[in-house]
């Protein structure tokens, strides 16, 4: 998580300077090269007036009056000084302008030998933080900076400090502490500060290395390469350090690196030199045999002591690339960084063991002396404590919450509940009696035919109704939730069977997680077991081909030793063995090398294991913390449906009465209100049908009015406009009323159930409401074929009649050739002739069907 919040931290640092470059024109006087000449000019005059002013306290108020800006007493103060000797500058508790702290900065700067600052407490803004970085990065020297007690500094001063300190690693001290930056983000400026310092610590000079003993000197009367060709700090040179949890770096300095190599080609520069020098030597002794034998000697010796320089000083030269990610690659780890950081969200990394004791709090909480406020406060810190020590901590100590509340229902609740009930008494007479007046006054303009009116009234009258069934609800939900001993029991069953199950997912996720740590540090301790028997391993037999090389070292000296005897005789032989020596020397060094390497790649290995392994048992350490809260709790929610029973079996069953008399109350409203809208949506949904079969009529007299040349057909089409509109606003509100009435209904049918439950006998005002209905629509459907009847004796059957006729008369004229025989095709209505006969029939208008 730090290093993920370092990245995010950088980033947004460099998308922040991106974004100010381009939003700065080149020409600007804000741009980057106009700032700096700028800066230039007003350093040049403030140099100038460091020569000039006999010390640092003068150069500033000068400064300043140049600037024409008010110098500050206090910062002069603190500034009388040269120059030079100034070395720590504490500014503590003062107080500064933008543009005087900018003056102060480039005061600073002049400062040659300034290591320290300090802004403790001066309500430093962000805003400052720029020119405070500027001079910082200019500035050589400065390697503290104390920040702390500022409460105006941020997550936006932190993406400016943290960039500065890494990029300039003589800064070992940075104090935010009372700021308003997050712990994570203290955590990780305190990680940058302590690699600055191991940083600074590794570039001081470095111990001179020992020269090389002779074998007889060596340590313990051993071989020199008994070391395995290591000095005793290589592990400095090749190792790598991890994190506090995980995280690699590479141990060694670029410069130790560079070091280790120059030292490492030295050493073997001598060793090939001297191998070198043995066969040029001996091409010269075959023109000159006669030389002295001690040259030869002293040549050997030269490269047996540059060998043995070989063996106890040589550095691997190089890093290893292992990794945490390789180390989980190759074990198969269950748990990689993603799954860690999951589990980290609701898990807490601790070193050590720890019991969270919160049965104390717990039996507080079940003490029925504990009062309310001291159980809400229990209740926070109880949340604070167990928070992070495992999953569903929070819900958990919501059940906890649950209980205390259902255990604190008390005598006093009896006593609340009828005062509440008294105080919406009145409310409700008083919707009542609006609901009758408005119900009559419906009633008086039905009567009247003032339909508009009646409908308007007749809404009214359904919201004042609907305002009393609210009332109701909310007195039947008091009662519920605290007078009515069976709803008491079921909340305590609801209440109890969700914490057992909540408690059961949280234990099995942590036994989860807890196997799942146990499985991988197996396989980490297995893995470091096997590295270690390897480095075992390899260093003896690292041991046994010392021992082989320095047997066959001595034999070849010996050899040659034999051979000076009679050198002219045997010089082809002497130089064949000194280019055998030569060969074993260098076999030697790769050996070394290789030796050297793999003991680097498994001491790193074996440290990111450990590393690894510490980690999983700092959360596993967790995980046995989360196992004794989830206990507490379980035992918790035992006691307390115990108790809360025990409240329930002694409480009367003066509540549940109230409530029962309460639902026959809502009964008795909700079956008026439901009857009432189901007629009035009957009325509409039918005056709706009505209006459809309008529409149809009048598109077919549309139709009829082209087919007969009809001048009305203009009125026709205005009047479908109209009914189509006055349709769609009655399918509105139809609709409206039936979303209503469904609403109304599903409130009250849990009540209906209970007053089945216990043992009321009425009828369901739903079925009632149907039944009136399906009665109603049979009286409709009567009045309506009654209509339709008539219509068709008049319109249908008598026109049937006539092409009968027509037809008959054709049919005769047809066959006797008489069209003397023919009829009227074009009929005439009755009681009209001549003329009058010829004028079209008015359109009939639809009656609509009583009580609409």
């Amino acid at each position: 998580m730090a290093e993920a919040l370092e990245e995010y931290i950088m980033r947004e640092s460099i998308k922040e300077k991106e974004e100010a470059a381009a939003t700065t024109p080149k020409g600007s006087p804000k741009s980057p090269s106009k700032a700096k000449d700028k800066k230039k000019e007003t350093q040049g005059g403030l140099r100038s007036l460091m020569v000039t002013s006999p010390n640092l306290a003068e150069a500033y108020n000068g400064y300043c009056k140049s600037l024409k800006l008010p110098a500050d007493p206090s910062v002069a103060r603190l500034l009388e000084c040269n120059h030079d000797e100034l070395e720590s500058l504490d500014l503590s508790d003062l107080m500064f302008t933008a543009q005087g702290f900018d003056v102060l900065m480039e005061v600073c700067q002049t400062l040659p030998n300034l290591q320290r600052l300090s802004f403790a407490s001066t309500n430093f803004k962000s805003e400052c933080v720029p020119s405070l970085v500027e001079m910082v990065q200019e500035h050589p020297s400065i390697v503290a900076l104390d920040l702390s007690n500022n409460a105006g500094l941020g997550f936006a001063a932190a993406k400016l400090l943290l960039p500065m300190i890494k990029a300039h690693r003589h800064i070992i001290d940075l104090n935010v502490e009372g700021t308003s930056m997050a712990g994570p983000t203290k955590e990780l400026i305190q990680k940058v500060l302590d690699s600055n310092r191991l940083r600074t610590e590794l570039e001081g000079p470095r111990p001179k290395v020992k020269p090389p003993a002779s074998p007889a000197s060596s340590a313990g009367g051993r071989s020199p390469r008994s070391n395995r060709g290591m000095s005793p700090n290589a592990g400095d040179s090749f190792g790598v350090s991890l994190n506090e949890f995980g995280g690699e770096s590479p141990a060694q300095s670029p410069t130790k690196l560079a070091e280790a190599r120059d030292g490492n080609m030295k050493l073997m520069g001598s060793v090939s030199d001297q191998s070198q020098k043995i066969p040029k030597y001996i091409g010269k002794m075959k023109e000159r045999v006669t030389e002295d034998e001690q040259v030869m000697n002293s040549i050997q010796n030269a490269q047996h002591k540059a060998v043995s320089a070989w063996n106890q000083q040589y550095q691997c030269a190089q890093n290893s690339e292992f990794t945490k990610d390789d180390l989980i690659s190759q074990l198969d780890l269950s748990i990689d960084d993603e799954s860690l950081e999951d589990l980290l969200e609701f898990y807490t990394l601790t070193r050590q063991a720890q019991y969270i004791n919160i049965n104390p709090a717990l039996n507080e909480l079940l003490d029925s002396k504990t009062s309310r406020r001291r159980r809400t406060t229990i209740q926070q810190d109880l949340l604070k404590q167990i928070e992070g020590h495992g999953p569903n901590m929070e819900k958990l100590c919501g059940f906890v919450k649950t209980f205390v509340e259902l255990m604190g229902q008390d005598k006093s609740a009896m006593a609340e509940l009828k005062q509440m009930l008294e105080e919406t008494n009145g409310q409700m007479m008083e919707f009542k009696a609006r609901a009758a007046r408005l119900l009559q006054d419906q009633k008086d303009m039905m009567e009247q035919e003032d339909l508009r009116s009646a409908e308007t009234k007749f809404e009214e009258y359904l919201e004042v109704e609907e305002q009393i069934i609210d009332v109701v609800l909310f007195r039947l939900s008091q009662l519920l939730d605290k007078g009515s001993k069976q709803q008491l029991l079921e909340n305590l069953e609801k209440c109890d069977e969700n914490a057992r199950k909540c408690a059961e997912e949280a234990k099995a996720q942590n036994a989860e997680t807890k196997a799942r740590v146990d499985e991988d540090i197996v396989k980490l301790e297995e893995k470091q077991t096997v590295e270690q028997k390897n480095v075992k391993k390899r260093g003896e037999a690292f041991e046994e081909a010392k021992a082989v090389i320095d047997t066959k070292l001595e034999d070849n000296l010996a050899s040659q030793e034999k051979i000076w005897v009679n050198l002219q005789q045997s010089i082809s032989e002497l130089e064949a063995l000194g280019k055998d020596r030569t060969a074993l020397v260098n076999g030697w060094v790769g050996k070394v090398e290789e030796h050297a390497v793999a003991n680097m790649e498994s001491d790193a290995m074996i440290k990111v294991s450990k590393e690894r392994v510490k980690l999983l048992e700092c959360l596993k350490h967790d995980c046995n913390s989360c196992e004794g809260i989830l206990k507490n709790l379980s035992d918790f929610y035992d006691r307390a449906s115990v108790l809360t029973k025990q409240l329930v079996n002694s409480t009367s069953s003066e509540g549940d009465n109230l409530v029962l008399e309460e639902q026959r109350n809502y009964l008795n409203i909700f079956r008026e209100y439901y009857m009432q809208l189901g007629e009035w949506m009957f009325k509409k949904s039918k005056r709706l049908e009505e209006v459809d079969r309008m529409i149809r009529s009048c598109e077919f007299q549309i139709e009829f009015c082209k087919e007969t040349l009809d001048p009305d057909l203009p009125r026709y089409r205005n009047q479908l406009k109209e009914m189509q509109q006055r349709r769609g606003e009655m399918a509105t509100k139809v609709e409206a009323l039936e979303i209503r009435g469904d609403e109304k209904a599903s409130m009250f049918l849990p009540h209906e159930q209970a007053l089945r439950k216990a043992g009321e006998q009425f009828d369901s005002p739903l079925l009632l409401m149907h039944e009136h209905v399906v009665e109603s629509r049979a009286r409709v459907l009567m009045q309506r074929t009654q209509f339709l009847n008539r219509d068709k004796e008049e319109l249908v059957e008598k026109e049937a009649m006539q092409i009968d006729e027509l037809a008959a008369s054709a049919k005769s004229a047809r066959d006797t050739g008489a069209a003397t025989l023919l009829k009227g095709a074009i009929p005439k209505p009755p009681g009209s002739s001549g003329r009058e006969a010829a004028a079209p029939r008015p359109a009939q208008s639809v009656a609509a069907p009583a009580g609409f």
